[in-house]
């Protein structure tokens, strides 16, 4: 498939891994949930990654990964309803971009985004997070880059850790409006480094 929607009532449940990779990009509605029993799931487009759905993960760890062809089109929005949001229990979360998510960053969310109900300016942004992270004790790094807006916008939610988790992020835009991380909501993490 070139691209994948997912938005209907059904939950994506798995005692083992989910790996979705998609040529170009992956829109998942608030009406479906992907839950492993310590099992990876990897969300990989080559353009952007639509998110407004629950994922719980219980001790594995979840990567999202946009613009896997490194061509600078394709952010991470993430936008779940009360409740939703993505939980580790101790797995590592990683959102970027490129091969290697971990360590490149994702493109930007292309102008047409606007045609989806986001509060907000999400046009242009790298990685755009409106939901609450918890990786339970895991890591959480999060890599974001934009030339028309904001490498990673928190507009609501709350990125948290525990233990020695840390929590890593690194945003840049060439905009000279905009800045490379942009934090309004919460932001926690207990022994663990705040990068």
């Amino acid at each position: 498939f070139d691209a994948l929607s997912f938005d209907y009532a059904n939950d994506l449940t798995s005692q083992g891994m989910v790996n979705i990779e998609m040529v170009d990009e992956l829109f998942m509605g608030d009406t479906s949930s992907i839950t492993t029993n310590g099992g990876v799931i990897d969300l990989i487009t080559g353009g952007s990654l639509i998110l407004d759905n629950s994922i719980d993960s219980n001790g594995g760890n979840v990567t999202l990964n946009s613009d896997r062809d490194a061509d600078g089109m394709g952010g991470v929005m993430l936008e779940f309803e009360s409740g939703g949001g993505i939980r580790t229990s101790g797995g590592n979360i990683v959102i970027g971009g490129g091969s290697d998510p971990l360590n490149n960053p994702t493109g930007a969310l292309p102008q047409s985004i606007a045609k989806l109900d986001q509060p907000g300016n999400a046009q242009g942004v790298g990685a755009h997070i409106r939901t609450d992270l918890d990786a339970g004790g895991g890591n959480i790094s999060i890599r974001g880059t934009s030339n028309d807006g904001v490498g990673i916008r928190q507009s609501a939610g709350t990125i948290a850790t525990s233990g020695t988790g840390t929590i890593t992020l690194i945003g840049e835009s060439t905009s000279a409006n905009d800045h490379g991380v942009s934090l309004s909501s919460g932001i926690s993490t207990v022994d663990g480094d705040l990068d």
